[in-house]
């Protein structure tokens, strides 16, 4: 998703804008708040208990290509948040720290299932890249070192 990030002069306010993933509206978050715009530039109120995000914080936010309301949100790599409704209430991942990228990727190259995968730091596992299939319960390592066919 493309990111921006907009202070406002008059108040102590950061506004981070997203693009959805099929590019029809944006999602804003400003003081813990999660709001949804469309075209028309009305916007709706999502959820309103995120964690307060900074001008200086940066933040990974996306949406699934396949499940419009799965999204994920993670501020400044340390905590990672799951939305399985849209955005109305987020899920704290426990076992997830110190994430440094977040993202969805085909599972296979011939199909539209995706999954999400993250480099960072999962508890018992330590550090490197990962993929959940179940929403963020579970975290299977990814070998970086096994080689993939090119047909």
């Amino acid at each position: 998703m493309l990111a921006q990030t907009y202070v406002s002069p008059k108040r102590a306010e950061s506004l981070r804008a997203f693009l959805s993933a099929d590019g029809k509206y944006y999602f804003l978050i400003a003081n813990g708040r999660l709001y949804r715009e469309d075209d028309s530039g009305s916007r709706r109120l999502v959820c309103a208990t995120l964690p307060t995000v900074e001008w200086y914080d940066l933040v990974h936010f996306v949406q699934s290509p396949s499940n419009p309301v799965e999204l994920w949100l993670c501020v400044s790599g340390l905590e990672l948040y799951r939305s399985g409704d849209g955005g109305l209430s987020f899920e704290l991942c426990k076992d997830v720290r110190l994430v440094g990228d977040l993202s969805f990727v085909p599972a296979r190259w011939w199909d539209q299932d995706y999954v999400v995968c993250l480099l960072g730091s999962v508890r018992g596992q330590g550090q490197g890249f990962f993929s959940t299939r179940d929403g963020g319960r579970t975290w299977e390592s990814i070998d970086l070192t096994e080689t993939i066919p090119i047909l």
